[in-house]
């Protein structure tokens, strides 16, 4: 449906609720489209939350698990696998 044929059909029916009133046709398509725009300015927030919640993964380890001191030493030793590497590359280099 056309975005115009829809706001022409929505006019015309203000206009016959309110009698012919310009006025007060004016008054009520200003305050609908007022409400309309106030509610869709949290639209980008409603998005963004689902994506981020329907988009990301979170993993909690705590600090009494096992699994928290394996993974802590396996990021240990991937770091200082890639500062060897970056270190070596620097030689290589000069």
């Amino acid at each position: 449906m056309d975005i115009t044929i829809l706001m022409k059909e929505v006019t015309t029916y203000v206009h016959d609720l309110t009698n012919g009133n310009e006025f007060a046709t004016g008054m009520l398509l200003t305050g609908i489209s007022s409400v309309a725009i106030y509610q869709a300015k949290n639209l980008p927030k409603v998005i963004y939350s689902f994506l981020l919640k329907h988009f990301t993964t979170t993993l909690d380890v705590k600090d009494s698990h096992r699994a928290y001191y394996s993974l802590i030493k396996t990021i240990l030793i991937l770091l200082t696998v890639y500062f060897i590497i970056q270190r070596f590359e620097d030689l290589i280099e000069a």
